[in-house]
């Protein structure tokens, strides 16, 4: 499997990854993009072709964090492959209607 690092990670700007290709995105078995939800502009904004691949999964960007931050995510962790376990929807999955 093979992953497709962004736009936070592997490319700067979501401007930087229009410049790679889709192409590139498209050729990955999976690609998986981390996107900061918290930006302003989105880092990924609403309508953006990368919400249309089928081989792409955008999750939330969460590098650096504090020790108490982790604590949080290993329960929103916890949570989510609970939900998966169980064939559910996960608790924080995406919403692109939101743009995110």
């Amino acid at each position: 499997m093979r992953y497709f690092m962004g736009p936070d990670v592997w490319a700067p700007t979501v401007q930087d990854i229009d410049a790679a290709g889709h192409e590139r995105v498209e050729s990955l078995a999976e690609a998986e993009v981390f996107v900061n939800t918290s930006s302003d502009p989105a880092a990924v904004p609403e309508g953006h072709p990368l919400y249309d691949l089928p081989n792409a999964t955008m999750t939330p960007h969460m590098g650096a964090s504090f020790q108490v931050a982790e604590h949080h995510m290993g329960a929103i962790f916890t949570a989510n492959a609970a939900a998966w376990e169980r064939g559910e929807p996960m608790p924080t999955r995406l919403d692109p209607d939101a743009g995110y």
